[in-house]
């Protein structure tokens, strides 16, 4: 099976001497740790794109559950993104930003 002598011992000290039991925990070890290197990697991959977005004035990265909840509105990432920098994550101030991306009008006499 390929155990390594250090891995076999520890398994066989696990599993009190029985040589099934500690083949099956080598083997549970190993997909753990397959499990664990998979999630790590999907954790850093998620933090180097909310750093890829930036930060808000105040320094907090751009939330991406906020960031998913405007993308399955229809906007587009880098757009909401910008959305959420400029407005410290604040969803609904965002979709405000969004929906009049060029300021409001003037109110003032024509």
């Amino acid at each position: 099976m390929g155990f390594g002598t250090q891995e076999a011992s520890r398994g066989l000290r696990f599993c009190g001497g029985d040589v099934a039991s500690a083949a099956a925990f080598i083997v549970d070890q190993r997909a753990r740790a397959v499990a664990a290197r998979a999630a790590a990697h999907a954790r850093a991959a998620s933090e180097r794109e909310r750093r890829r977005y930036g930060r808000t004035p105040r320094g907090a990265l751009v939330d991406k559950d906020a960031l998913a909840a405007l993308e399955e509105m229809g906007y587009c990432r880098q757009l909401a993104a910008a959305a959420l920098r400029a407005t410290e994550n604040a969803v609904q101030a965002s979709l405000d930003a969004l929906a009049e991306p060029f300021g409001r009008a003037p109110s003032g006499p024509a």
